[in-house]
């Protein structure tokens, strides 16, 4: 049996035209007997840690990728948007509106924060609707990194199709084009530059094929073969196709799955194939499989997803040799005679307890770098709660003012918040007035770097309800009818997936069987269930890196605010520090209350 990985593939994080999750792509490439395979989602990193994840716990091997948004020179793109549009000739217009697909894979873990780099790069400073990277910023960039010739999409493809900006060339201007840009990559990958060689059917990657085998010939470039995969199984088109049509849809103008246009963005044999079939499309390339399992074993480049690894900045207020562990033991010695001026053997031993587990699980700089941003918002006069959830459990909270709730004497348990046996983050959330929370935001960027503070994503997914609005304008119900369908979920499941939902309710089948539109949606709705939607900054949760966030994670912008490419979740699995900061309504009404009500005493003790 022959062996061989998919190399270039996207998941349902290409939030435009991807149509598997990247545990279920995991799962796929488990089943067709494959060790391993390279997720290169459309220039993002945001599938990076569900598929690592998955692949660990089916015994195969992760590829960190990307499939990146590619043009030649970022700093004309600069001066042609300058220029302005009544200036530019059509040609230059045609340059500022193309870029071209560039996958590149983490060879090393140099590689990998090299790509988290680069891609945090071109989704800030070199974003134009797309994050553009460029080769200047590749060249700055490329240690540690594979790199393909990509798709149809790619530069060279692109040279040789004379499409864009390279149509109207001669033969032999063509094949100069071609030798520059393969020369360009060599330069700067080497060894670790492969030719990319599809075959869909599609006429223009014959094409592409005959000169990739040129160029292999002159230049001695290994070929790779791929499919370019965005969905499981080969049945799976329509789910694609669904996609694309919701992901170009506009508010009252659907496109519908049936219109041309649904056509445009999806393709027959995107599928994850197997091996066999594989190295049977691609006669003319008779190493190429052997090629991607070389590919395979050169990639070790990991996320630090272990267990009880931590990656949280110094508190920024230690003495010469002090460690945070002292200075914690310090805070707490300073705060317990205020909160117990007359303590019991009860109250000493919980809190040599706590510190104990504290200092031994690593976390001393954690607690006091909120309880630093506590006070720092007490001494701003900015209100801040009581205290919620498991960490009013700890005397080490209580005693820093992080929280106002006694725990001996309301008999809470420490336990419940932290314990040796279960290796988890402490998650302390704390309540602020909502009006001033960004002043506590604030307080981090100047504290600790603006290179080092985010605010976090936050993926919205396909759920039920929702989905079947959406998806039933595209099978062409009318909103009357796609509204009357939502409304007959049941509330006991209407948030449960669509084969849940029609388990319960004997109308919904009934709907479905009368209807092959109703029929469709449901079926939509529930392939789509829990695959990304859409993107928006979470409100309430930051994270702060001991050095630049580029070092951890990949980032991006949104409305002028850097933000992480990964959920709280995913952070705190990376071992990084992630606070709440959550903005609550009530302590703004509480501040009001007292400035209307005459010569109020404050009875809150937040």
């Amino acid at each position: 049996m022959p062996q061989y990985t998919h190399l270039h593939n996207h998941t349902s994080a290409s939030l435009f035209d991807g149509a598997q999750k990247p545990t279920d792509f995991a799962r796929r490439i488990d089943e067709l007997g494959m060790t391993g395979a390279a997720i290169t989602d459309h220039g993002v990193c945001y599938g990076w840690p569900k598929f690592q994840e998955a692949c660990d716990d089916l015994s195969i091997r992760p590829v960190l990728g990307t499939e990146a948004y590619l043009v030649e020179d970022r700093d004309e793109i600069t001066r042609l948007r300058e220029k302005g549009s009544a200036l530019r000739t059509d040609r230059e217009d045609q340059v500022l509106n193309t870029s071209y697909h560039q996958v590149l894979l983490a060879k090393t873990q140099e590689g990998l924060e090299n790509l988290m780099a680069l891609m945090s790069w071109a989704a800030g400073e070199g974003f134009y609707r797309n994050p553009l990277i460029d080769f200047a910023k590749l060249e700055e960039h490329a240690e540690g990194l594979i790199a393909t010739s990509s798709c149809l999409q790619g530069l060279i493809p692109q040279i040789a199709l004379g499409n864009g900006r390279f149509a109207g060339l001669s033969s032999e201007e063509t094949r100069q084009k071609l030798c520059a840009a393969a020369e360009t990559y060599l330069r700067l990958f080497g060894d670790d530059f492969y030719l990319e060689a599809h075959n869909h059917g599609i006429e223009a990657e014959e094409t592409m094929r005959e000169v990739v085998q040129w160029l292999s010939g002159k230049y001695d470039i290994d070929v790779i073969t791929a499919n370019d995969c965005h969905y499981s199984e080969s049945g799976d088109h329509w789910l694609q196709k669904v996609k694309t049509c919701l992901s170009t849809s506009n508010p009252g103008d659907p496109t519908h799955i049936d219109s041309e246009e649904a056509e445009t963005y999806s393709h027959e044999e995107l599928h994850v194939k197997g091996a066999g079939e594989m190295v049977n499309l691609f006669p003319e390339f008779p190493d190429a499989a052997q090629n991607t399992m070389e590919v395979l074993d050169k990639c070790d480049a990991r996320l630090p997803m272990e267990e009880g690894e931590y990656f949280f900045p110094e508190y920024p207020e230690l003495a010469p040799t002090e460690t945070a562990h002292e200075r914690l033991k310090r805070e707490c010695a300073n705060g317990f005679r205020t909160r117990y001026p007359n303590p019991t053997e009860e109250h000493r031993e919980r809190m040599r307890h706590e510190l104990s587990v504290i200092g031994d699980m690593g976390f001393s700089d954690y607690f006091l770098i909120v309880a630093d941003m506590v006070q720092f918002a007490k001494r701003e006069g900015i209100r801040v709660g009581p205290g919620r959830g498991s960490a009013a459990g700890s005397m080490v909270t209580y005693v820093l003012g992080i929280t106002n709730i006694d725990p001996v004497r309301h008999e809470l348990l420490f336990s419940r918040f932290l314990n040796r046996a279960r290796v988890t983050m402490p998650d302390i959330d704390i309540d602020f007035d909502d009006r001033r929370r960004d002043e506590v935001f604030d307080y981090l960027y100047r504290t600790y770097g603006e290179d080092r503070v985010a605010k976090t994503i936050s993926f919205s997914e396909y759920k039920t309800k929702g989905t079947i609005r959406d998806a039933g304008k595209i099978f062409r119900l009318e909103p009357s009818e796609v509204d009357q369908l939502a409304k007959r979920v049941p509330d006991n499941v209407s948030t449960a997936p669509m084969n849940e939902v029609l388990e319960e309710s004997e109308e919904l089948r009934e709907m479905a069987r009368e209807d092959e539109r109703v029929e469709k949606t449901f079926r939509a709705a529930n392939r789509l269930y829990g695959m990304e939607s859409h993107t928006s900054t979470h409100p309430a949760a930051a994270v702060v890196t001991p050095d630049q966030l580029t070092d951890h994670l990949p980032t991006q912008q949104d409305d002028g605010e850097t933000i992480t490419q990964f959920d709280g979740d995913q952070l705190e699995e990376l071992g990084l520090l992630k606070i709440d900061v959550l903005g609550l309504k009530t302590l703004r009404t509480i501040e009001v209350a007292k400035g209307i009500i005459p010569n109020a005493e404050d009875h809150y003790t937040g």
